[in-house]
């Protein structure tokens, strides 16, 4: 391999990692999208802060901590 074969290679891999990550970093942003999209619009949610604030509230009590609310 030539030293002008390499620099060829080279800057043609540096390229295409670059354009790489790129897709990468907009994939990743286009399917954490869909999911937040698909998370604020589903019904179950509310079920999952109930059980978080259920799971709050008994780490209050059981630090001695007043429970807001009661």
């Amino acid at each position: 391999m030539t030293k002008k074969e390499f620099f060829e290679q080279a800057k043609r891999g540096l390229v295409g990692g670059i354009f790489w990550s790129i897709g990468v970093t907009i994939g990743f942003v286009i399917v954490t999208l869909i999911l937040a999209f698909i998370a604020t619009n589903l019904i179950t949610l509310p079920l999952i802060g109930n059980a978080l604030a259920g799971v709050v509230r008994a780490t209050l009590e059981a630090l001695g901590t007043p429970v807001p609310g009661n």
